[in-house]
């Protein structure tokens, strides 16, 4: 893989390992330097106005590095292909990985709300509010972005009477509620959740976060917790 300059100076001759979770369509690599674990993470700039822009989720970490737990920001760059960051790996792990019961599980999410909530969202960088959705969301049907729906998988509860996204997105769009934005991280679950050995909440993969209606966190954690 070529990287520019100033991403490869810094690697230097450390092998880069794969580190593909999630479905995000970012390449995630991970290497070792002095002793230290970085992370690069690259996306195409098809992807520059969405939250998949690796460019917005290093914008997020440096404004939020002083007012949450998250990883550090190295250096980042970006050409007319790529966007690309250098994160330092945290020395923590996933509530994904960790043996917890249902009440400690319970107690973490609720800090980790509440941590959230506390964040002022004066001066913050984005918006993740239903229009950022959804234009997002018509950006990926129109450019066919999106999996094939699974028919035999489906889940009628989640969908409804909708087969197709465009059908789905149509009934979104003519159905707006009334929001309350806070700071919301917008994907948080049990694999962007990380505890360290002094149990204090790191949170990773910020691409989604912005300014969003108080709710949309709270869903993910109530889907997490079925």
């Amino acid at each position: 893989m070529e990287l520019p300059n100033i991403i490869q100076q810094f690697i230097g001759n450390s092998v880069l390992e794969p580190n593909k979770i999630g479905q995000s369509p970012s390449d995630v690599y991970s290497f070792n330097r002095n002793n230290e674990t970085f992370f690069l993470k690259r996306s195409s700039t098809l992807y520059t106005e969405t939250t998949y822009s690796v460019s917005r989720e290093a914008k997020m970490l440096s404004w939020l590095s002083e007012k949450l737990k998250v990883p550090e920001l190295i250096m980042t760059f970006q050409d007319e292909q790529f966007e690309l960051m250098i994160t330092k790996a945290i020395n923590a792990k996933p509530i994904s990985a960790l043996f917890l019961t249902d009440q400690e599980l319970l107690a973490i999410y609720k800090e980790a709300l509440n941590l959230l909530n506390s964040v002022a969202i004066i001066d913050c960088p984005f918006i993740s509010n239903i229009d950022h959705r959804l234009k997002e969301s018509k950006f990926f049907i129109d450019n066919q972005l999106l999996d094939d729906i699974d028919q035999d998988d489906f889940d009628a509860e989640l969908w409804g009477d909708h087969r197709t996204y465009l059908s789905l997105w149509n009934e979104l769009t003519e159905t707006r509620v009334e929001e309350r934005l806070v700071f919301s991280h917008g994907d948080i679950t049990d694999s962007n959740i990380f505890i360290d050995k002094f149990n204090e909440i790191y949170f990773l993969d910020l691409g989604r976060a912005g300014l969003a209606d108080e709710f949309v966190d709270i869903s993910f954690v109530e889907r997490c917790l079925r």
